[in-house]
């Protein structure tokens, strides 16, 4: 009894390894995968910082410009306003994809 036991077992146990095997490549492509996601996410989120960083000073640029009431001013600060305006627009329908 124990030579057919043993044998299944034997037989068994190469379908083990390959399983075995096909998880290990598995988790390996999973790791790649999450390492590729996370320097992907920190790209994004220096990006983010960045385009933060420039809404800010043309947000300083507007308030500048609105502290001068001339007619010159007054255009650029509407031009500044509408791309301030286009950012945030921008921004949000990124936001919600």
């Amino acid at each position: 009894m124990e030579t057919g036991g043993k044998s299944a077992a034997d037989s068994l146990l190469p379908i083990v390894q390959s399983q075995r095997e096909r998880y290990r490549l598995r988790a390996q492509e999973l790791e790649a995968h999450s390492l590729g996601q996370q320097q992907q996410v920190t790209l994004l989120q220096n990006e983010i910082d960045k385009l933060r960083s420039d809404n800010v000073k043309l947000f300083e640029k507007i308030r500048f410009l609105q502290s001068y009431p001339t007619k010159v001013n007054s255009v650029w600060t509407r031009i500044l306003f509408r791309s301030n305006f286009l950012w945030h627009l921008l921004k949000s329908s990124m936001q919600n994809t």
